[in-house]
């Protein structure tokens, strides 16, 4: 039986979460990439914790050659959308179709939201493919 979008809503925050009993906005990801298309992204836990800005920016920085830039408006399902907060490149988003994302917050369970919502809109630093996708 398929999975699908639904069960990953409502899954708790757990910093540095990777799996089912709780994850981080990177976990989320990482569970809906390994679960929807059998692809698996390397964990990227080097980093104190979710909430230590600075550091996710420099760490999703890092990365970014591990993944293709993909030119926004082409963005497709299972493409990783990422987002600046205080100015620092430190969440991402699993993305499902045009305007909506499924991610996950500090203190808050997962969910889909529009990416197309200002809030959001506004803090969007690029969108990203799996090299081996």
């Amino acid at each position: 039986m398929a999975i699908s979008i639904s069960e990953f809503i409502g899954l708790p925050y757990k910093d540095h979460g990777r799996d089912w009993d709780g994850i981080d906005c990177w976990g989320l990801v990482c569970l809906a990439k390994r679960e929807l298309s059998s692809t698996i992204l390397p964990a990227y836990e080097d980093y104190e914790s979710a909430t230590n800005f600075v550091e996710l920016d420099s760490l999703i920085g890092s990365k970014k050659d591990d993944f293709e830039s993909v030119e926004f408006g082409s963005h497709t399902f299972g493409d990783i959308i990422t987002f600046r907060v205080a100015g620092l490149v430190c969440h991402v988003g699993f993305v499902l179709d045009g305007s909506r994302m499924l991610h996950t917050l500090e203190g808050h369970n997962s969910a889909v939201e529009s990416f197309d919502r200002m809030l959001w809109k506004k803090r969007i630093d690029g969108v990203y493919r799996w090299k081996d996708s």
